[in-house]
């Protein structure tokens, strides 16, 4: 139920703070050497390589997934990217969760967060030990209810 709500404040929070605008970015031909993994930016938990989200958005989203994180419950990678080309938003996420092996590989305890701007299209991809908590139907209702409309009035943060 904490883990709920965290995700719920944390997806709400990644897009409501306010939005951001940045120049057209040309479409990315390889995405998953683009897309700098988050740990190895410092130990954070965003990848903004596009900076479509705001540095104080950034700072906070770290912060709070830090704490997650070392509470032990679940590892969470956010990334929010322009474009990764032609590439369908539900493989990348798998490639980048794959890749990056988030979570903790006893718990399978990671998710993955990807918005594609220039796809319309936010996908949350989940270890296995997270399905309990977050089932694709949670996972469903938080984007229709919460993220699309934000998306929609272009408010990233």
């Amino acid at each position: 139920m904490v883990f709920r709500f965290l995700l719920f404040w944390l997806t709400t929070g990644l897009l409501f703070l306010g939005a951001c605008s940045t120049p057209d970015a040309p479409p990315a031909t390889d995405y998953l050497s683009r897309i700098p993994d988050p740990k190895t930016l410092g130990e954070t938990y965003l990848s903004n390589p596009d900076s479509l989200l705001a540095p104080a958005t950034v700072q906070d989203l770290n912060a709070t997934l830090r704490a997650l994180d070392q509470s032990g419950r679940a590892h969470l990678d956010v990334v929010a990217v322009r474009s990764i080309g032609e590439e369908t938003p539900k493989t990348a996420a798998t490639a980048l969760f794959n890749r990056w092996k988030i979570g903790d590989p006893q718990k399978n305890n990671g998710l993955l967060l990807l918005l594609v701007l220039d796809q319309r299209r936010v996908e949350i991809e989940t270890g296995y030990g997270l399905e309990a908590d977050l089932p694709d139907i949670t996972c469903f209702r938080i984007q229709q209810q919460y993220m699309v409309p934000l998306l929609r009035a272009q408010r990233y943060d």
